[in-house]
């Protein structure tokens, strides 16, 4: 009597002449973006430090930046808040984007401004496998955190939150843009 087919692992293959000949097939390996957007005092930064940590993978912070560019250049003016903002902005979406392109997946977040930041997001997205987590936070706790930040004074002065927690409170800044 003939034995019954069996697969690779000993299995008994039924229906079947001859047991299947298993292939393997490589796919292409897609690196991910997961990108945090939302108002200042929103969550971002806490949720893309954890989300980094968890998913094991690097976090690219547009602030970290901004600040790394006013030490470097020994500014700390509040005044000068928009100073490095372009630039800040540029380094963000070219370190994401060797990440990307070098098939390393990243969290990244920034206040991203909504019109202003279309394309460069869509290039990013081209990129890797997109994720975008738009925060949602009530604004009047957006304004307690981000009050609570500024007169703690954890962040580098050239970042004025002072000022911008006011003009938030005052409805002067326009947190629409984000």
């Amino acid at each position: 009597m003939e034995s019954a087919p069996t697969d690779p692992n000993g299995n008994i293959v039924h229906g079947i002449a001859k047991p299947a000949r298993v292939v393997r097939v490589a796919t292409p390996v897609k690196p991910f973006v997961v990108m945090i957007s939302g108002v200042p005092g929103s969550g971002k930064t806490t949720l893309g430090w954890e989300l980094s940590r968890r998913l094991h993978v690097p976090f690219v912070s547009r602030d970290d930046i901004k600040t790394g560019l006013h030490v470097t250049h020994r500014s700390s003016d509040p005044t000068e808040v928009w100073r490095f903002a372009s630039t800040a902005f540029e380094l963000f979406y070219e370190v994401t984007s060797m990440y990307l392109r070098a098939d390393v997946s990243v969290v990244v977040e920034a206040a991203f401004h909504v019109e202003r930041s279309e394309p460069d997001l869509a290039r990013l997205a081209e990129l890797g496998s997109c994720i975008h987590i738009a925060m949602t936070t009530p604004t009047e706790v957006c304004l307690r955190r981000y009050r609570a930040r500024a007169e703690a004074g954890r962040r580098h002065p050239a970042h004025n939150d002072l000022q911008f927690a006011t003009e938030m409170e005052s409805g002067t800044k326009d947190v629409g843009i984000y």
